[in-house]
C-alpha cells in the first residue's frame, strides 16, 4: 500500500463518518416533536457521494476555525471566540432547517470533539 492510497482510504473513512453523523442528526431531528411546527425546507437539489444522497449546497466551516478569507475585519481569534460549540451547533441546525444535509470541514480535533 502506498502513501496515497492510505491517505485516500482514511479520507474516505473520515468523510463517511462526517456524513453519517449528519444523516444521524437529521434522522434524530425528524423524530423530535418540538420541531413539528417548524416549516419544512424547500426541496434542495441533491447529489450522490458514494452511496449517500446529500444536498448539492454544502456548508463550509471556515468561520468556525477563524478563517475569514478576504475579510479584513474577520480577526481569527475573534472568530474562534465567537463560534462557541453552541453557536456552531445553532448554525448546523439552521442549515439543516433549510435542507442542507452536508458540511465540509477539515478533520481538526476541535471539530471531531464537537
Amino acid at each position: 500500500m502506498n502513501a496515497t492510497s492510505k491517505t485516500d482510504g482514511s479520507r474516505r473513512k473520515f468523510l463517511r463518518g462526517v456524513l453519517a453523523v449528519g444523516v444521524g442528526a437529521a434522522v434524530e431531528r425528524s423524530f423530535d416533536d418540538s420541531l413539528a411546527a417548524s416549516p419544512t425546507p424547500e426541496e434542495m437539489p441533491e447529489i450522490k457521494l458514494g452511496q449517500l444522497k446529500v444536498s448539492r449546497l454544502i456548508l463550509g466551516s471556515n468561520p468556525f476555525f477563524g478563517f475569514a478569507h478576504g475579510n479584513p475585519q474577520g480577526k481569527p481569534d475573534d472568530m474562534k471566540q465567537w463560534y462557541t460549540r453552541e453557536r456552531i451547533m445553532a448554525v448546523l441546525d439552521q442549515a439543516a432547517d433549510h435542507g442542507i444535509t452536508a458540511v465540509w470541514t477539515p478533520c481538526y480535533h476541535h471539530w471531531i470533539d464537537l
